[in-house]
C-alpha cells in the first residue's frame, strides 16, 4: 500500500503596524504590550517539552556573552529558563534567522531549553531575532525572538523569547479547521514609500505562509495614512509551530516594517467521531411510544421531530454536529421511502427506501437541529413504523471529557462469508471477528482503534430475522443492524466499536467485534470493511480524516435525468465527478446514500475511487425493487469516483449528507485552489500494513 499525501491546515495571524512599532488587533489571541519579558514553548506529542505549555510573563531576564537567558513560570507550577546565544564573536541582528546547534560556532546559535525537562541530544533549529538592541557593554537590552528546536531529530518545539521588548509579536492558537486569513494594517506618522511585502523565510513545503491580499507593496503612504495586506499561514501539523517575518521595505526612507509570524496548529474535537456508551441505543420506536408520544404508525406526508441530544448516550447539542443512526423502517403498508433530515425545511431527497411489508434498515448521518431534534418524514402513500438507534455522533470544537477520535479510510475489502465457511449462521450463533492492521511503519495501530466501518450483507436466507453487530462487551444491545427476509439479499453498512481481544496464541491483543443472530432465522453474512475509527492517536502513514457535515443532503446524481453520469448497463462502470458544492481540496470521502432506481434485474453496485475494482458490493437490490444503502464512498485526484453495476439496467442516485476531510487540513499552495485528492484504491490504508485478519469462528453463547 503506498502513502497518501497529507494535508494540513491554515491557521492565521493577526497584526496591526504602528508607527511606534507592532501592535495586535483585538482578535489576536496573544498579544503582550510593549517593554515585556517572557519565554514560551509549544510542544507536539513525541516532543521532549510534550503538551502545551505557555511560560507566563517574567520580570527575570540576564545578559550573558552577547545573548540572554529569560526565566518563567508555566503551568503545573514549573519554572524554566531558556538560554538564546549568537554565534561566536558576533551581535544578533534584528531581521536575520540563525540555524541554532547544541554549542554555538562561527556559523550556529544556541537556544538552550530548560523547562521541567531538557535536550540530552543533538538540538538543530533555528532562531529568527525580530530586535536586538545592545548597550555600550554588548549585552542586550532588548531583545525578541521566534526559536524553533528539534531533540535527536524528533518532533520540533517552537516558542518566542522576549527580554524588555517593545516588539509585539502575535501568535494566535487556531483549530485545525481549514485555512485562514487576517488583515493587516500598516500605519505611518510620517509618510512612507513602500516596495514589495515578502515573507523573509518560509517553512518547507507542504507548509507556509502567504500574502493573499496586498494594498501595501508597491504603495505611497501619507503621513498619518495606512494601507492593508492579508496574511495567511499554515502550520501543517498538530502542535507544530510555524514562523516566519513579512518585510515590508520603505524603498525612500527608514520606515521598513518586519511583522512577525507565529502560526501554532490546535487539535480540537471539530468532526471527531465518538459512539455512546453500552450502545447502540434506542431513541425512537413509534410502536412503544418511545421519541413520540403516541404508539401509532407515520401516516401518509406526516413528519415527527425526535428528540436527539440528551438521550441515549448522545451529549447535548453544543457538542454534536450529526448523528449516526439505524433507522428501520417496521411494516410499512405500501412502498415508498423516508427522509431523515435536521429541519426544518424537508430535502428533496430520501434516506431509506421501503417496499410493503418488508422491515428494512439503513444507516443515516443526519446534522442535528439547533433545537436538538432530528425529523423523520414519511415520503409514501401508506402507514410505516420507524425505529432509531443511536450509533455514535460527531462532534463540536467544544472540549469536553468524553473519548473522541478520527476516522481512518482502509482498504475496501471482504473479511467475511460464511458461503466459503460455515455456511449459514443459524438462529442464537454468533460469530467474532478479528481485525490486524499493525505491520511495518505502524505505531501499534491495533491499540488505536475503537470502531469499524462494515458493510453487512445477507443471502440465501431461511425465514425473515435480523442480526446485531455490536463490541461483544456486556450485554447485546436491543438493537438490529440488518434485517433480513427470505430469498432477497440484504445489505446495510454498520459502525461497530471494538473490543480488544487478546490471542494467547500470538501474545497480541487484535480490534474485535461480534455479529449476532438472535432472530428465527438462518443466513449467510457477508461482511466488507470500509474504515476505521481511532482515539486520536497519530499513525504513522495514515490520514486521520474528519466529518464535515451539509446542512441538508445535495444530490449529485440522478440518471434520470443525466446529473452526475448516465443510466448503468449491465456490468458497466461510469466516472462521477464530485462537485465543489460536497468536496474540495482536502476531501477524501463522501458520506452518501446510493440508491438504485428501477433495475430490470437483480443487481449489486459498487462504488470505488480508482484502479480494479474490488471484490465487494455497496448495496444488493432484488428483482426489480429500487433500494437504498448507505456509503462511504472514496475519492479520487480531482475528486471523482465510480459505480459499477453488476447485471440488468438500473438508475443511480447519490445523496450526499457530508464529507470526510484530511485532518489536520492543509491550504492549498498560494494561486492554486484546485482540488488534490489522493488516490485511494489499493493505497487507502496504512503503508506496509497488513490487511485486516478477519479471522472468524461460528459460535453460540453459552447458557446464562
Amino acid at each position: 500500500m503506498s502513502v497518501r499525501l497529507t494535508r494540513g491546515l491554515a491557521t492565521l495571524l493577526a497584526t496591526v503596524v504602528t508607527a511606534a512599532g507592532l501592535s495586535s488587533a483585538a482578535t489576536a489571541a496573544v498579544s503582550p504590550a510593549a517593554d515585556v519579558t517572557s519565554w514560551s514553548i509549544e510542544g507536539p506529542a513525541g516532543s521532549f517539552a510534550t503538551g502545551r505549555i505557555w511560560v507566563t510573563t517574567s520580570p527575570y531576564s540576564y545578559p550573558v556573552d552577547q545573548g540572554i537567558a529569560v526565566d518563567g513560570d508555566g503551568t503545573g507550577g514549573y519554572s524554566g529558563r531558556v538560554f538564546v546565544l549568537p554565534p561566536v564573536g558576533t551581535t544578533f541582528t534584528a531581521g536575520t534567522t540563525y540555524p541554532t546547534a547544541d554549542d554555538v560556532s562561527a556559523t550556529h546559535a544556541r537556544v538552550h531549553i530548560n523547562y521541567p525537562v531538557y535536550c540530552t541530544s543533538t538540538t538543530t533549529g533555528s532562531v529568527t531575532v525580530h530586535e536586538a538592541v545592545y548597550d555600550a557593554d554588548k549585552h542586550l537590552e532588548r531583545f525578541a525572538a521566534s526559536y524553533r528546536q528539534s531533540c535527536g531529530g524528533g518532533p520540533a518545539v517552537t516558542g518566542e523569547v522576549r527580554s524588555h521588548s517593545t516588539v509585539d509579536m502575535v501568535r494566535l492558537l487556531a483549530p485545525p479547521t481549514g485555512p485562514a486569513s487576517h488583515v493587516v494594517t500598516v500605519r505611518s506618522a510620517k509618510g512612507a514609500t513602500f516596495g514589495k511585502a515578502v515573507f523573509e523565510s518560509d517553512p518547507p513545503p507542504p507548509f507556509g505562509f502567504a500574502i493573499s491580499k496586498d494594498g501595501c507593496s508597491n504603495t505611497t503612504v501619507p503621513a498619518g495614512g495606512s494601507c492593508t495586506l492579508t496574511v495567511t499561514g499554515w502550520p501543517g501539523a498538530l502542535g507544530s509551530g510555524r514562523q516566519s517575518t513579512v518585510l515590508l521595505p520603505d524603498v525612500a526612507g527608514d520606515d521598513s516594517r518586519r511583522i512577525p509570524v507565529d502560526v501554532i496548529s490546535r487539535d480540537t474535537p471539530l468532526g471527531a467521531f465518538a459512539t455512546v456508551a453500552n450502545g447502540p441505543k434506542r431513541i425512537l420506536d413509534t410502536r412503544a411510544a418511545n421519541g413520540v408520544t403516541t404508539r401509532t404508525s407515520l401516516r401518509p406526508a406526516q413528519t415527527i421531530a425526535v428528540q436527539v441530544t440528551g438521550r441515549g448516550g448522545v451529549p447535548t447539542t453544543a457538542a454534536v454536529t450529526s448523528v449516526v443512526m439505524n433507522v428501520t423502517a417496521v411494516s410499512p403498508t405500501g412502498a415508498g421511502f423516508l427522509s431523515v433530515f435536521p429541519g426544518p425545511a424537508k430535502p428533496s431527497t430520501s434516506s431509506i427506501n421501503f417496499t410493503k411489508g418488508v422491515n428494512l434498515a439503513n444507516l443515516v448521518t443526519v446534522p442535528v437541529g439547533p433545537d436538538g431534534k432530528v425529523r423523520f418524514a414519511n415520503g409514501n402513500s401508506g402507514t410505516v413504523h420507524v425505529l432509531a438507534d443511536v450509533i455514535g455522533y460527531y462532534r463540536t470544537a467544544a472540549q469536553t471529557a468524553v473519548p473522541y477520535g478520527s476516522f481512518r479510510q482502509t482498504q475496501l475489502q471482504r473479511i467475511v462469508d460464511t458461503r466459503s465457511r460455515f455456511g449459514p449462521l443459524p438462529s442464537g450463533y454468533y460469530f467474532d471477528i478479528d481485525l490486524d492492521y499493525n505491520g511495518d511503519g505502524a505505531r501499534e495501530a491495533n491499540s488505536h482503534l475503537t470502531a469499524a466501518l462494515v458493510n453487512i450483507t445477507t443471502t440465501t436466507q431461511s425465514g425473515s430475522g435480523y442480526l446485531t453487530a455490536w463490541s461483544g462487551i456486556g450485554d447485546m444491545p436491543a438493537t438490529s443492524s440488518v434485517n433480513f427476509v427470505k430469498g432477497r439479499s440484504q445489505a446495510n453498512m454498520a459502525v461497530v466499536p471494538l473490543r480488544q481481544e487478546y490471542d494467547t496464541e500470538t501474545g497480541l491483543s487484535y480490534p474485535t467485534f461480534r455479529i449476532d443472530n438472535p432472530s428465527g432465522a438462518a443466513t449467510n453474512v457477508i461482511v466488507d470493511i470500509v474504515g476505521l475509527y481511532d482515539d486520536n492517536t497519530v499513525l504513522e502513514d495514515w490520514t486521520a480524516q474528519r466529518f464535515r457535515p451539509l446542512a441538508a443532503p445535495v444530490r449529485v446524481v440522478d440518471t434520470r435525468s443525466s446529473l452526475g453520469m448516465a443510466s448503468l448497463s449491465a456490468g458497466q462502470t461510469r466516472k462521477v465527478a464530485a462537485p465543489a458544492s460536497v468536496a474540495g481540496y482536502q476531501t477524501y470521502g463522501l458520506v452518501a446514500n446510493l440508491t438504485a432506481v428501477k433495475p430490470t434485474a437483480t443487481t449489486w453496485l459498487t462504488a470505488w475511487d480508482a484502479d480494479a475494482r474490488p471484490g465487494v458490493s455497496n448495496l444488493n437490490t432484488v428483482g426489480t425493487v429500487s433500494m437504498a444503502n448507505a456509503a462511504m464512498i472514496p475519492l479520487n485526484w480531482g475528486n471523482t469516483f465510480l459505480v459499477n453495476n453488476a447485471a440488468g439496467t438500473t438508475h443511480v442516485l447519490v445523496d450526499v449528507a457530508g464529507s470526510f476531510e484530511a485532518y489536520p487540513a492543509m491550504a492549498p499552495p498560494p494561486g492554486s485552489g484546485s482540488p488534490l485528492s489522493p488516490s485511494r484504491s489499493g493505497s487507502s490504508g496504512v503503508a506496509g500494513h497488513a490487511g485486516p485478519a478477519g479471522r472468524f469462528e461460528v459460535q453460540r453463547p453459552k447458557a446464562g
